[in-house]
């Protein structure tokens, strides 16, 4: 009884509550009819604002929409891969395309019951042969697991070799190209130039100090001819990349790698010749590819029923597998040459902030740094070996390092110290060495009418001046820096890969070493890319193989509006700002009246707004103000040295 009554009464309260909301709402409505009425111009600006907005989310949703037997459609021509990109630069340039992007939608086709099969699109792509490498990685993946990959490229280097992309496009299933290209096989050369002689023309004499005979980056300028140590060096690099090209095509032809070095030794081929040699699979113009090839290739009757599916707008859909999980691994990436302050990838401000910042974050077990850099600053990389080794000690996490193209000289050098190092067969690394060098140009300033005068406190203040060589006293100090630093490196890598000294001393001396090489000499843990350290990750969290991981970039990537704003601190925000601006306000122009209003608008901002930082970074205004400073301190005390130091690694 009582639990009918309590039933009764809820019913009751039911029934008032649904009418005062029916009231209420009703009043609502009538208001907002009756506002509406009083302000047409408002809401006429609402209602096609709003009704813009929903056509163009609901666009945005149809162009994403993943239906039963898609076709990944990957077009990489024109395109440049970088390792990472911000948000804004993504989505207001197409051109610029994430490793990660192309990775994740080929491992996620791979296994997506939707997915039928992949089209690429190839040709002057800009990236590199490791990154290469990966691609191809995926896209064994993706045809292992029983899905087809064609491809097609309008020729194979109308200009110069096209060896290189061939054995990109070895990796498909079909390989499609116009009917009158060429296909440039041809045999892999390096050219180096040597200018000793320009030098000596110009009166100009390089002076250098390196550790050790195989630390060869100073030769162009004092030597005019590879030294023994310089060709045993590059032609162990340049075979190994023939090597790895030849083995993998002969994989596609189904040859041996000394069939294929014969074949490319014959090359380049007429398409024609190539289609009747079987190192292509037909000729045909890209229309017809579209129209013709690629719905007979996946069993579609016409292009009509064949479902293309952009590679960026399927990655929208599925998204990373990396997102979700409580197993965390923090992400750092250090790209280009290793200098002191805030520029760039690898400066030691941003590399060491993004440590901390992993170091600092609790959920984090494992921080994984893809190194990609030929060296740099011998001063910012140790310091950040430093951060790295404080990571392991203090902060208690694992360490990875990822190698891209190359983690060779001072990209060894902050590699070292990880828990494990992986390399990509085309990986170049080692290089553990250091120089220093100057070049004394006074011949050349008198041969021009200009002759320098100095007034010294002692006989080491001409120690870095680019107007006189290395007198004996002077080069003795620079020798003994170097040595200082070269024993220090070695030290490091004794230290970080267990080896005594006189094993580091025997994989120093400057020289470079290809992964597989490295691997035997105990210089790298492990041969393979991205999802191979990840593997490794899973590893050092003692997690099984399939348990969901969340990567985590360091440093944070700015929002879309933090790019916008930019940033006082940093003069790469300022300029990433001052671009992100241009841009927009490129993409307004073509939309007529308001978009070209914001956009005249935005770029006159620009032109009165923009800080003194920014404009010093354009080379002109730099070079004037430049002048006028060496104007001003000429004018109050001559000639005063203010230099860095030299010593590179």
């Amino acid at each position: 009884r009582v639990s009918v009554m309590a039933a009764s009464k809820a019913q009751e309260i039911g029934k008032w509550v649904t009418s005062q909301l029916a009231d209420k709402g009703a009043a609502f409505l009538q208001n907002s009819w009756d506002w509406a009425l009083k302000h047409p111009a408002i809401t006429k600006y609402v209602l096609l604002s709003g009704g813009f907005s929903f056509l163009m989310w609901f666009h945005s949703m149809r162009l994403r929409y993943v239906r039963n037997d898609t076709i990944i459609e990957l077009d990489l021509d024109g395109k440049e891969i970088v390792e990472k990109v911000d948000p804004l630069s993504q989505m207001l340039n197409p051109d610029i395309v994430s490793l990660q992007t192309v990775l994740e939608s080929l491992y996620q086709g791979a296994k997506d019951r939707r997915v039928i099969g992949l089209v690429a699109k190839l040709g002057s792509t800009k990236a590199t042969r490791t990154q290469w490498q990966e691609i191809r990685e995926a896209l064994k993946a993706f045809r292992n697991a029983g899905k087809k990959a064609i491809c097609f490229s309008e020729a194979f280097a109308e200009y110069g070799s096209g060896t290189a992309l061939y054995w990109v496009a070895s990796a498909f299933d079909e390989i499609y190209t116009t009917p009158y290209s060429t296909l440039h096989l041809l045999a892999l050369r390096m050219d180096m130039p040597f200018m000793k002689g320009t030098l000596q023309k110009l009166d100009v004499e390089p002076h250098a100090v390196r550790r050790s005979e195989y630390k060869t980056a100073l030769e162009q300028f004092t030597e005019d001819k590879f030294t023994e140590p310089a060709r045993e060096n590059w032609t162990g690099v340049i075979e190994e990349f023939y090597n790895q090209f030849a083995t993998d095509i002969a994989e596609y032809l189904k040859k041996s790698p000394e069939e294929v070095k014969k074949i490319i030794g014959d090359g380049p081929y007429s398409a024609e010749t190539a289609k009747q040699m079987g190192l292509i699979t037909d000729t045909v113009y890209l229309g017809d590819f579209m129209a013709s090839v690629v719905p007979k290739a996946f069993g579609r009757p016409d292009v009509k029923h064949t479902n293309l599916l952009f590679f960026k707008n399927y990655y929208k859909n599925v998204g990373s597998r990396y997102t979700k999980g409580r197993h965390i691994v923090a992400v750092v990436n250090v790209s280009g040459n290793i200098v002191m302050g805030d520029q760039g990838d690898a400066s030691h401000e941003v590399v060491i902030q993004a440590l901390r910042q992993a170091g600092e974050d609790k959920k984090v077990k494992v921080v994984l740094i893809r190194v990609d850099s030929p060296g740099g600053s011998a001063l910012a990389s140790d310091l950040m070996w430093r951060e790295i080794m404080r990571l392991r000690e203090e902060k208690g996490k694992k360490v990875i390092v990822s190698m891209g193209s190359m983690a060779a000289s001072g990209g060894y050098y902050i590699a070292c110290p990880a828990d494990r190092i992986l390399a990509l067969p085309l990986t170049i690394t080692g290089s553990i060495g250091v120089f220093a060098g100057k070049m004394n140009t006074r011949g050349l300033w008198k041969k021009l009418g200009v002759n320098h005068e100095d007034i010294s406190t002692g006989d080491n203040a001409g120690l870095l001046s680019a107007l006189e060589g290395f007198s004996p006293e002077n080069k003795e100090r620079i020798e003994r820096f170097v040595d200082e630093i070269y024993n220090r490196f070695k030290e490091c890598v004794s230290k970080g890969r267990n080896m005594t000294p006189e094993a580091a001393e025997s994989v120093a001396k400057g020289r470079v070493w290809m992964a597989k090489k490295a691997l035997e000499l105990g210089l790298v843990d492990r041969i393979g890319g991205f999802e191979a350290a990840i593997d490794e990750a899973r590893k050092m969290m003692d997690v099984p193989a399939e348990t969901p991981i969340r990567l985590r970039s360091f440093p944070r990537d700015p929002s879309i509006f933090k790019t916008l704003l930019g940033s006082r601190n940093s003069l790469d925000q300022q300029k990433a700002s001052v671009g992100a601006w241009n841009t927009l306000a490129g993409v307004l122009a073509s939309i007529p009246v308001v978009g070209r209003s914001i956009s005249t608008f935005i770029r006159a901002a620009l032109l009165f707004g923009r800080s003194y930082a920014t404009l010093a970074a354009s080379p002109e205004v730099g070079a004037v103000v430049n002048v006028i400073q060496s104007a001003a301190l000429a004018a109050e005390e001559p000639a005063i040295a203010m230099v860095e130091s030299p010593l590179i690694m």
